[in-house]
């Protein structure tokens, strides 16, 4: 029975005791110095175990002076050391060979006895070894004419400079410049975008009238003095927009009386009065109307602004048979309106100063599909004027078919919700970059 190993004979140090630890917490220097310490002693230790005879009972067929350290003799061919191994393993008795010895010396026999009657061709043109040739044998020409082998470079986006070596020896160095090129060509180019237009009846007036036909009437006359709470006012202006939705104000100046003097009926009038500078809004005196009937025709223009990708109303009018019903004007002030556009497939070539103004056209006008839950229409569209100085293209919508314009009547408006595809006729420049040196093509 095989006696079981000592601890001090396979673990070259003994495990630390208790005794060894100090007692209560270590401080991070306690740490540190313990662990210094069990390392010293496993490497010391650790040391001491290797050897030659350690070496030589661990690893087999170890020597010092290993026979094996002929074979890479430099002045020595290596087929001579293997003609010798091949007569030393035919001539030998393998059975009195070591282990590593007779299995290397069975696969020399082997190979040494084996009979090549290996038959096959090469395809010529499809083996790699013949289609690489022609790029090999070219690439060594090329190295061969070439001024420069191990090339390098540094470049940056208008320089590059090269650093090589001729022949394997002589240090040569070249340099380039970037010139950027342009050229351009002459052809049609499609712009795509989608423009949504609000647009809704409003008129408003500032007065103190009253009856069915308010709406045809005027603000107040200037500086008209009233009444409101026993107090004096004087009308100063109306604030009113083209924005879609907006309210108008009447705006009026309180005024400062030095005595009131009032008639039976209870009305009153202001003597002396004198202006205070408080602006304050009287919106009873607002008449705001929408419903002005049902229109048959209904036209838009826009200032469409290519460069900016925006769209502004530039006029806009409501027909009722054949006659002007209403249209975008600020005296008497009539009509509200907004727009949202939106680039689809703008080219990224897109110049202002390239394109022709003589050949602006639509080419599609389909639904830009935002009706929003609102009463909308596709309607017609054409190019009515360009202005090529601010980039800028005038188009007219009208409405869709034959159909009344959807009860813009009912004051809630409508809109015209268009995907349109202008073509027009542009020079497209192309850039490329060239580089000119005395640099060879590496």
């Amino acid at each position: 029975m095989l006696a079981m190993p000592s601890i001090a004979e396979d673990f070259p140090y003994q495990p630390m005791t208790t005794s060894t630890l100090k007692s209560g917490a270590l401080s991070e220097k306690d740490v540190l110095e313990a662990g210094k310490s069990f390392a010293s002693d496993a490497k010391t230790a650790t040391q001491g175990m290797v050897s030659n005879q350690s070496a030589d009972y661990a690893v087999p067929e170890y020597k010092t002076t290993p026979k094996e350290a002929a074979y890479y003799d430099p002045n020595v061919v290596p087929k001579n050391k293997g003609d010798e191994r091949k007569d030393f393993c035919a001539s030998t008795d393998l059975s009195t060979l070591s282990v590593v010895e007779r299995k290397e010396c069975e696969a020399i026999n082997f190979l040494a006895k084996r009979k090549n009657d290996s038959h096959f061709t090469l395809d010529k043109t499809k083996d790699p070894l013949f289609t690489g040739y022609a790029n090999a044998k070219k690439a060594a020409t090329d190295i061969n004419s070439s001024s420069c082998d191990l090339a390098t470079a540094v470049r940056s986006d208008t320089y590059s400079e090269h650093s090589c070596v001729e022949n394997m020896f002589k240090p040569e160095k070249c340099g380039e410049s970037l010139a950027v090129g342009l050229t351009t060509e002459t052809k049609d180019i499609d712009y795509t975008f989608i423009v949504n237009t609000d647009l809704r009846k409003y008129r408003a007036w500032c007065n103190n009238d009253s009856g069915r036909f308010t709406f045809y009437g005027k603000n107040f006359d200037p500086n008209k003095i009233v009444m409101v709470n026993s107090k004096a006012y004087r009308f100063v202006g109306i604030d009113i927009s083209h924005t879609y939705g907006a309210h108008a104000q009447c705006n009026m100046e309180e005024l400062h009386c030095d005595r009131f003097s009032c008639a039976r009926d209870g009305t009153c009038q202001c003597v002396n009065p004198t202006a205070t500078g408080n602006i304050v809004a009287q919106n009873q005196f607002l008449k705001e109307f929408t419903q002005l009937g049902e229109e048959d025709d209904a036209n838009i223009w826009l200032w469409v602004d290519l460069e900016h990708d925006s769209a502004d109303i530039n006029y806009a009018e409501l027909r009722d048979n054949g006659g002007l019903l209403m249209a975008w004007r600020d005296d008497p002030f009539q009509l509200q309106g907004k727009t949202a556009f939106q680039a689809v497939d703008k080219p990224s070539y897109f110049n202002c100063a390239l394109f022709s103004p003589q050949n602006f056209r639509v080419v599609a006008n389909t639904s830009g599909g935002g009706c929003d839950g609102k009463p909308c229409t596709v309607g017609t569209v054409s190019v009515a004027e360009v202005d090529q100085q601010n980039c800028k293209v005038k188009l007219v919508f009208g409405k869709s078919g034959d159909i009344n314009f959807h009860n813009i009547h009912d004051g809630a408006g409508a809109r015209w919700t268009n995907k349109i595809t202008l073509r027009m006729f542009s020079k497209v420049p192309t850039f490329h970059d060239d580089w000119h040196g005395n640099c060879p093509n590496l």
